[in-house]
Order: C-alpha cells, then structure tokens, then sequence
C-alpha cells in the first residue's frame, strides 16, 4: 500500500510506520505558480508552474505568506476498502505552515501532492527527505465507489505535482 515502506519511526523529523498512523516524507521536487504581471489561478485549469528540484540535503526555504505545491516521497496504493486523512506534523504546524491537502480515496495510486501555506511573518524551511504529515488510515465498509470507479479520474497514478 505504501512504498518505500518503513516499519518503525526514525529521522528527526520522524517518518515511517508509528502508533497512529504513517509519517510521509517530502520530496525534494517543488512547484510554485509562474509570477510577473496579474496573474489569475482557476481550479479549472492546470496552472502553468515552475517546478524546482532541490540538490540532496538542500532545504526549501519558504517566504512569509507563500504557498508551495509538493510531493510525497511515497507512492500510495489505496485498497477499495481503506481511506486515508492526511495531517501535518506538529513540529511545522507550531511554526505557522498549514497543510491543505485532500483526503486519500479508496482505489486512489500515486503519490501525494501537497499543498503548504506558510501563515507566518517568517520563512520557514522545509526539510525533503524527512517527515512532513501523517497519514491516518480507516477501513470503510463496503464502500459503493472507489477512485477507481469514479466518472473522472483526474488524479489517478500521479507521480509528479
């Protein structure tokens, strides 16, 4: 269901399997909206955004009042049966980030894209590679549709923002 998969907790800011759900990891791939000029965002449309990839071990180092669009590190393959809710870590939330991501659908493959909003008066570094959000999973009875099943599958098998 998650790859790479790890069984135990480790990093400092932790990732892997834990008592209450699946700490994720950043990737080191970003996307911001293309700037300059009136520039209008519609849930409509793709926007047009320039993704940057961090060297390994370089932070991102996100402005005041700046969102960023990234990805998890893990892959997900949800079963039909198993939804997931998605929650930052306290260690980023403490600093004024917040996390505007979507449930997980039963069904659903990819990785995840998250959305992150830096609500403070100050930059705050963003660590790839180490934990971001957990993942708490709930097992649905006999769900009717799946992500599978839906009309449009917009998301499905993503693997980049």
């Amino acid at each position: 269901m998650i790859s790479p998969f790890i069984d135990h907790q480790e990093g400092e800011l932790s990732y892997g399997l834990g008592p209450a759900g699946y700490d994720i990891r950043l990737n080191n791939r970003f996307a911001f909206p293309l700037s300059g000029g009136f520039v209008i965002l519609d849930p409509r449309y793709k926007a047009e955004l320039k993704v940057i990839t961090l060297a390994e071990g370089e932070p991102l180092l996100l402005g005041p009042h700046c969102w960023v669009l990234a990805e998890s590190l893990e892959t997900f393959q949800m079963p039909d049966n198993i939804a997931g809710h998605i929650l930052l870590k306290s260690s980023y939330a403490r600093l004024g980030l917040i996390l505007c991501a979507a449930a997980i659908e039963p069904g659903w493959r990819g990785r995840l894209v998250l959305e992150l909003f830096n609500a403070s008066n100050h930059a705050i570094r963003l660590y790839p590679m180490q934990g971001i959000a957990q993942v708490q999973f709930f097992r649905l009875n006999n769900p009717e549709m799946t992500y599978e099943t839906k009309a449009r599958k917009r998301w499905q098998d993503q693997t980049g923002i």
